[in-house]
């Protein structure tokens, strides 16, 4: 799989990832885990 920026990937390209930095957990044998943290604007 080729590597793919914040800035590339369709849903980060407008700085967005600044919110919501990622948490990435775990390993190959045990598997990952995620963990991502977003703020919602109810305006």
């Amino acid at each position: 799989m080729p590597r793919t920026t914040l800035a590339q990937d369709g849903i980060h390209g407008d700085g967005g990832a600044a919110a919501g930095p990622m948490t990435v957990t775990g390993s190959v044998t045990a598997g990952y885990t995620g963990t991502l943290t977003l703020g919602v604007d109810r305006g």
